[in-house]
């Protein structure tokens, strides 16, 4: 970092990730001016902790838009201090290493944010660590330009399934909820509820890594989700009697379900274009 002291006053993107950055790292870069940076990339950067965190907020970043960072920093701190200095970001990518279990409130965070992904890669103290309290705090409107929301290994649980069936982003286009039960198959009442999220711009659904199965998939069928065009169930417990019932989803832009489930059951994918229909070939094992 030492020989980061180059005159580049028209700077906008800063790409740092996998390079090992400490606190001290953050300091450092915090006094340089290169305060046109709009997209910021600290990915990968597992010595990243709170007080590094803490470091980068005393910087200025008038222009910053674009954030990746990933660390060992708590979820709730990062939120804190992201509302306080960063207020334009658009896009947020925050992995961390644990989260501790108590609310997260995002009130102020990240008003304008288009595309949110929040991955914690801990494992749970119980059920719903992060799940519950955290999407208490994501269900609320915070966000009315989100398009993108990433939930990936983020120990949701049925509790936190069900708080985000009720939140409300008229724009969201992209769910990822790949595996967010990470020791056991969620019952199919929760994935009724997921069914009556009100997300009428849908067109990318991810469950995969949710070992479903037949009622499970049944449940399903009842979204009204009209632009629904990929839907990921890879590692599932699906027969061909649960694709038949998904083949009577009301899905017409329907380009691509991944079914790809693991060794042991069926192994296949199916793909079908606009208008087309899943014929009974394609559900052969």
């Amino acid at each position: 970092m030492a020989g980061m002291n180059a005159n580049w006053p028209l700077l906008k993107d800063l790409n740092l990730s996998c390079n090992n950055l400490t606190a001290s790292a953050m300091s450092y870069l915090t006094q340089l001016s290169w305060t046109k940076i709009a997209i910021l990339d600290l990915t990968y950067n597992p010595k990243l902790d709170s007080k590094a965190i803490e470091k980068l907020a005393a910087g200025s970043w008038p222009c910053l838009r674009s954030l990746a960072i990933h660390g060992s920093f708590g979820l709730k701190y990062f939120v804190q201090v992201a509302a306080s200095s960063w207020p334009l970001l658009e896009t947020v990518d925050v992995q961390c290493a644990y989260c501790p279990p108590r609310a997260v409130s995002f009130a102020g965070f990240a008003p304008n944010a288009r595309e949110l992904s929040i991955v914690t890669f801990c494992p749970p103290v119980k059920q719903g660590t992060f799940g519950m309290p955290a999407v208490s705090g994501l269900t609320q409107p915070h966000w009315p330009n989100l398009q993108t929301l990433d939930l990936r290994c983020s120990h949701l649980g049925s509790a936190g399934i069900m708080q985000l069936s009720v939140g409300r982003w008229p724009l969201l286009s992209k769910l990822d909820l790949t595996q967010v039960q990470q020791h056991s198959t969620l019952p199919p009442w929760v994935y009724a509820r997921l069914a009556q999220g009100n997300w009428p711009q849908l067109t990318y659904l991810s469950l995969a890594g949710h070992r479903m199965d037949d009622d499970c998939a049944a449940e399903l069928v009842n979204a009204d989700w009209p632009k629904l065009q990929t839907l990921d169930l890879v590692q599932n417990h699906i027969t061909t009697d649960g694709c038949a019932r998904l083949a009577q989803g009301n899905w017409p832009d329907l380009k691509n379900i991944c079914l790809h489930a693991p060794i042991g059951t069926m192994q296949f994918s199916l793909s079908f274009r606009l208008n087309k229909s899943i014929g009974s070939s394609a559900l052969r094992r």
